[in-house]
């Protein structure tokens, strides 16, 4: 429960803008932000993970940054029937851990019908009776052979993943977002 409010706080203080001098256009001045006004020990030693990104269509333009987080899946149509996985990730720390650290940022172009995902490690960290089952190369895969449904493949990764841990429910979350850029 913890933790949930604390990615509660986090959120509002987001949706709010309520960090000063901060361009919300810049990942890396939002996580040094948030990693600032979130503290461990002022936290009950809670610290978060996060992937922030902005994306600019006049350019194409993705800029991102991430603090301990997955990284995000950008998949994009390549010439011919194929496509193109690329992992975005920064190597930053999760945030709350180190006061007075840099974040760095990242940019990529996007092509056109790109596929992104943002997820939690719940996603991939799939446990059943005999232990780990299902992991992030699995989930990488599954979702680049995804695109050619034509349609969102998240009602199908849930199914799956179900299948794959052999439950209705998973021990972790389950936090994941498609975004399709056309």
């Amino acid at each position: 429960m913890g933790a949930a409010l604390h990615s509660v706080s986090v959120l509002n203080v987001l949706r709010s803008r309520n960090l000063p001098n901060v361009d919300f256009r810049r990942p890396e001045q939002i996580l040094a932000s948030l990693n600032a006004v979130f503290p461990m020990n002022d936290h009950r030693d809670m610290y978060f993970t996060m992937w922030y990104g902005v994306y600019k269509p006049s350019s194409r333009l993705l800029t991102y940054a991430s603090g301990g987080h997955p990284p995000a899946l950008l998949i994009q149509d390549t010439t011919g029937n194929g496509s193109e996985i690329r992992e975005l990730r920064t190597p930053n720390l999760f945030l709350g851990g180190l006061e007075g650290i840099d974040f760095e940022y990242d940019e990529v172009e996007i092509k056109p019908a790109a596929r992104l995902y943002v997820f939690s490690d719940g996603v991939y960290e799939i446990m059943n009776e005999n232990g780990p089952c299902w992991e992030f190369d699995d989930l990488k895969a599954y979702l680049e052979d995804s695109g050619d449904r034509g349609k969102s493949t998240m009602d199908d990764l849930w199914a799956h993943v179900r299948q794959i841990a052999g439950s209705e429910t998973l021990e972790d979350d389950f936090s994941v977002l498609e975004i399709r850029i056309p």
